[in-house]
Parts: structure tokens; sequence; C-alpha cells
């Protein structure tokens, strides 16, 4: 039976396959599109998507604790910045708010970590997917 922390690490970096693939499809090759959809908006929405269930995942933790109530909100706040983003589009704003969500929601996993909601193994993968897919945004901002 597989672990649950390496199922983790697992679904994790699979999950980081879509964002390079994605960013590289639309560096090599701008023009081509699937069902209309280029490989440049297919990065904005999928990265969305990750960044909306990144804070539905820390609103589950969050759920029935007390004195978490500032966390819950700003959970939802990165819900909000999410549709923002993905209404705004492709550019330097769509991804650079997507970037902003992704740092916002490393620094919420930080504290859910020292709280206890969360483990230093959890942590450390967050960390190093979250500095990824930042990255990959922030060139995508700035480059499509």
């Amino acid at each position: 039976m597989i672990s649950r922390i390496k199922i983790t690490h697992i679904l994790t970096y699979l999950g980081l396959i879509p964002f390079v693939g994605f960013f590289t499809l639309g560096f090599m090759k701008p023009d081509y599109t699937f069902h209309g959809i280029n490989a440049v908006q297919a990065l904005l929405f999928y990265a969305g998507v990750i960044a909306a269930f990144v804070s539905g995942t820390h609103w589950g933790l969050l759920r029935g604790h007390d004195n978490t109530g500032f966390m819950m909100v700003l959970s939802n706040i990165c819900a909000l910045i999410i549709v923002v983003a993905l209404l705004i589009g492709v550019g330097h704003l769509g991804f650079g708010l997507l970037a902003v969500v992704f740092i916002l929601q490393l620094w919420m996993d930080n504290i859910l970590c020292q709280q206890g909601f969360t483990d230093r193994e959890y942590l450390e993968i967050r960390t190093i997917a979250s500095v990824i897919v930042t990255v990959v945004a922030m060139i995508a901002g700035m480059i499509f």
C-alpha cells in the first residue's frame, strides 16, 4: 500500500506537468489551438483551477476549528482574486494576480504548519510546487 505522503508527492508533482507543458507549448507553438483555446489560455485556466483547489483545501482544513476566521477569510479572498484573474485573462495582470495568490497560499501553508494543521513534509512539497508555479505564472505574465 502506498503511504499518504507518497501519494501526496506523486499527485503534487503530476499536477506540475500541465503548468510546464502548457507554458512550453505556448512558448514553442503560440498559434496552436485546441477547440479554440491556445496553450497560454489553458495555462491561465489550469493555474486558476489549481489555485482554487488549494483555497478549498485551506477552507476544509480550517472549518470547524476555533480562531481561524482570518485564514478562512483569506482563503475566500484568494478565491475571489482567482475569479478576477480569470476574467481579466492572459497578460501581465491575469498571471500576476495568480502569482500573488500562489504566494499568499504558500504563506498560509506556513501558518497552517506552524499551527499543527499540516506537517513539515507537506509544507516542503507545497513550497517546491508553489515556487515552480509562481515562477511559471510570473514568466508567463512577462512574455505572453
